[in-house]
């Protein structure tokens, strides 16, 4: 007969229950996303209504995705990604969410793993990693579809840095060439992956402890070691803003200003500072300031210098404080906005790296706070308050993202002149006919902005599909004479004239457009019929 001793306790590894609560956490939260939809909002360009991407894996559609800049960047592993979403689930939109919730799950616990490794410590590695999984800042990269690229890059980007420590360790080459691979393939899902040199070399100060901070030649090898890393890097920089400026994604210093850039880095720096501890109001897109103030910017810098040095000065007693802080600076440089691309002042997006400098930097504080004044309790029942707080407001948070109406309209009450969003609120409006709530949205998007091409093109759409084709030609010339090469304003001109039955008129319009891109199928299909009503007549 078999007896069970019953006064055995069972004790779970530390390992075993932060990796259960990681997985449980971002199960609750974003299990939601598995019903939502694609968004308007750049998922069309992804995978909805791109042709490469719906038909599957194959070897053509491979080598489109290492050859093209759509959407201004260049990304293959991003695109193959979809690919095999696509060859498993087809084009549905649910399973392909999942896919980012499996990514994060993986990428939350491989944090975790990271930096039990390198420190050592394994509840203060395990509740950064935590706090990284639930935060709301993280909603936008994990809901949101053609957002892919975040989630993918920073697995790549880990696996790189874990490599990278275990060459250290073991002084194996082996482990370090495997660094240099996955930051290869980390550069091809996202290439804001380029400051990874910059986050080593911040890892060799602490917790490796391998540089001597104020004589850094300490170890030259340390250096030597990451001219592969920084060539990489600067190939990547260079192919990326070839891409974003072939893409028409990189605004002119004419319409943007160095100086006004520099304003809007500082006080973004900031403002995402705020979003980390008070994750409130978020957006899919927050307006692009025009005006900054230079009391505020003044401010801005004001704080940032002194939290710089703050962090300075305790770095002999509290390492971790500059580490946290460089690494949240730096991560975050290649998109505070001195090269301004797209129409966003900032973005939910951008945290996904930047914010674990600022996670490592307070939970290692709160640690030794609690330790030294005995405090211990206190630190647990405010960890626990926000870790249930967090997580309802991302839970929250990723509800707005089951269609593009939620989202939009919830993004435009929380932010201020939202011109963009109310275009795209009044696309959507138009596709479900409910066209005076469409027109009323264009007609707020120009009021706040009156060069803004696309709210043109979005109205005088709407003017042609109820058949006021003599307002919408209007609207198409107005948008034309603030951007003469919009092939989409061309084309739809062209449209407009040939229901006005003034057919070679429509035929120059669609001529211009493909004389701009030849490629452009609308408008390559809308001249053959051009062409066979005037035969016909």
């Amino acid at each position: 007969m078999i007896k069970f001793n019953t006064n055995q306790k069972f004790h779970a590894k530390p390992e075993l229950i932060i990796s259960g609560i990681i997985a449980l956490s971002v199960f609750v939260i974003f299990k939601q996303t598995g019903g939502y939809s694609f968004i308007s909002f750049d998922d069309g360009a992804y995978i909805k209504n791109n042709v490469h991407v719906i038909k599957g894996l194959s070897l053509k559609n491979i080598k489109w995705a290492f050859t093209t800049g759509l959407t201004g960047n260049w990304h293959p592993l991003t695109w193959i990604s979809y690919m095999l979403d696509v060859e498993l689930y087809g084009v549905t939109p649910g399973m392909i969410h999942m896919t980012n919730v499996f990514l994060h799950t993986i990428n939350s616990l491989l944090l975790f793993l990271v930096l039990k490794n390198i420190t050592g410590k394994t509840w203060r590695s395990g509740l950064v990693a935590i706090l990284f999984s639930i935060h709301p800042l993280h909603v936008e990269s994990v809901a949101w579809i053609s957002e892919r690229k975040d989630v993918l890059s920073f697995f790549f980007g880990f696996l790189s840095i874990w490599f990278y420590v275990q060459s250290i360790k073991f002084s194996k080459i082996k482990n370090y060439l495997l660094s240099i691979f996955f930051f290869i393939l980390g550069l091809m899902s996202k290439s804001m992956l380029v400051t990874l040199p910059f986050v080593l070399l911040l890892l060799d100060l602490w917790p490796l402890n391998r540089l001597g901070f104020g004589h850094l030649n300490k170890n030259k090898f340390v250096f030597i070691e990451k001219i592969p890393f920084l060539f990489l890097s600067l190939c990547m920089s260079i192919v990326t803003f070839y891409t974003q400026k072939e893409g028409n994604a990189v605004a002119s210093l004419d319409i943007y200003p160095m100086d006004l850039r520099i304003c809007n880095a500082l006080v973004s720096y900031l403002s995402y500072l705020g979003k980390i501890c008070c994750p409130i109001n978020l957006a899919i897109l927050y307006p692009r300031l025009e005006v900054i103030s230079l009391l505020k910017t003044f401010y801005s810098f004001y704080i940032l210098f002194f939290i710089t040095r703050f962090t300075i000065r305790t770095y002999s007693r509290k390492p971790y404080l500059l580490i946290g802080w460089l690494w949240y600076l730096g991560t975050l440089f290649p998109v505070i906005g001195i090269v301004q691309v797209g129409m966003q002042g900032m973005a939910d997006r951008y945290m996904y790296i930047p914010s674990i400098g600022i996670f490592i930097s307070f939970i290692w504080l709160v640690f030794d706070f609690c330790n030294k004044r005995r405090k211990v309790l206190i630190g647990a029942v405010l960890g626990c308050a926000l870790f249930f707080l967090f997580t309802l407001i991302s839970y929250t948070q990723t509800s707005y993202w089951e269609n593009s109406l939620l989202l939009y309209n919830h993004s435009i009450s929380v932010t201020k002149k939202n011109y963009v969003l109310h275009r795209f609120l009044g696309d959507v409006l138009m596709e479900y006919k409910q066209f005076e709530k469409s027109e009323d949205e264009f007609l707020k998007a120009i009021k706040i902005n009156p060069k803004y091409v696309a709210a043109y093109n979005g109205l005088g759409s709407l003017y042609l599909q109820t058949n006021r084709n003599e307002i919408a030609s209007h609207f198409f010339h107005k948008g034309l004479i603030l951007n003469p090469d919009n092939t989409g304003l061309l084309n739809n001109l062209g449209v407009t004239y040939a229901k006005l039955n003034d057919l070679d008129s429509a035929i120059q319009y669609f001529q211009k457009a493909l004389i701009i891109d030849p490629d452009f199928m609308d408008a390559q299909n809308n001249i053959k019929k051009a062409k066979n009503l005037i035969k016909k007549n």
